[in-house]
């Protein structure tokens, strides 16, 4: 890295860290949910000098999480919650997470859960705000699907996603009236991000092609070093909710499975892609009804015939369906 880039970069670091310092004093909260991700790791490390902060972390076995977590909270002297829930919980967790959502994707349902058990905790310790840490890998580029597109590419999708972006944590928390504060989505702070350069977004660092590159680089000297520079890894396999929720469907007989697919094809035009998937579909269809009911559309899913709104024309949200 030559002299004047390095300049740059750190004038951009300690930009960034100015104005996430803002957003995080704009939208503070005594709580927050604790993954140990760098996103969650980011706004503890900035809010814990604003406020004596609890953290709430989901852990079922293996709980990858749960290392960072502990790691983080002790490093910022957080109050560390954390919540084990029973397979009872967890079900009872599905069902009231899917209508809220109004979804049965898989991925949203184990998002959903982490983030419905969380908040439900808060709420009982007392706490009506919630921090969160969502928004950072749409703003930064975090998911591996952006690692390999050049620049334009990665330019155009990331505005893509900035436009059909949503978070459970916001319409999860309202349902247990917990207002979820989002403070990447602080209105100063995304269009600081949006605007910066994706060449700082995506980067090699050593070895490795990393997502969420200078905002790692703005805390790296802040957050333990294997935190900072941590995979990303899904909320709902972090805490173990999807390998959980996963042993909970797989107690579905496989001929079940196949009568219930085959029957839900014929009646609802559904197509069921596992037991989890009908696990889900299941409550989905009791509370809200067949997809296809959902509203009226000129696009719809093809594989639930749900509609399609918002620009979003390659993935369904109900049923988790992606265009190959």
């Amino acid at each position: 890295m030559h002299y004047a880039e390095e300049l740059e970069i750190n004038r951009v670091c300690s930009l960034l860290r100015k104005k996430l310092y803002g957003a995080v004093r704009r939208r503070l909260a005594g709580c927050m949910l604790l993954s140990g991700g760098v996103d969650t790791s980011v706004i503890a490390a900035v809010s814990s000098v604003l406020t004596q902060l609890t953290g709430v972390t989901v852990a079922i076995p293996p709980a990858h999480d749960l290392p960072y977590a502990e790691k983080v909270a002790e490093r910022f002297n957080i109050e560390h919650v954390v919540v084990r829930p029973s397979e009872r919980e967890l079900y009872e967790a599905v069902e009231e997470v899917i209508p809220v959502v109004r979804s049965f994707d898989p991925m949203e349902v184990h998002g959903g859960v982490a983030a419905y058990i969380a908040l439900k905790q808060a709420r009982e310790m007392g706490f009506r705000g919630v921090m969160t840490g969502d928004g950072g890998d749409e703003l930064f580029a975090g998911y591996t699907f952006y690692y390999n597109l050049s620049p334009e590419r990665l330019k155009k999708a990331l505005e893509k996603t900035w436009q059909v972006m949503r978070f459970s944590s916001t319409v999860i928390g309202d349902s247990l009236g917990v207002e979820a504060l989002l403070p990447f989505l602080d209105d100063e702070f995304s269009q600081f991000a949006k605007g910066l350069d994706v060449g700082l977004k995506v980067r090699r660092e050593g070895e490795k092609v990393w997502g969420k590159w200078i905002l790692r680089k703005a805390y790296e000297y802040v957050i333990p070093y294997d935190v900072i520079w941590r995979d990303k890894l899904h909320i709902g396999a972090g805490s173990g909710v999807e390998e959980a929720l996963r042993r909970i469907a797989d107690k579905i007989p496989e001929h079940k499975y196949s009568l219930a697919a085959g029957k839900y094809y014929e009646q609802d035009g559904v197509r069921l892609r596992s037991r989890e998937h009908l696990l889900y579909y299941e409550v989905f269809r009791r509370k809200l009804g067949p997809p296809r009911e959902l509203g009226e559309a000129e696009e719809r899913c093809p594989d639930c015939g749900a509609p399609l709104t918002g620009g979003e024309k390659r993935f369904c949200p109900t049923c988790g369906w992606l265009h190959a």
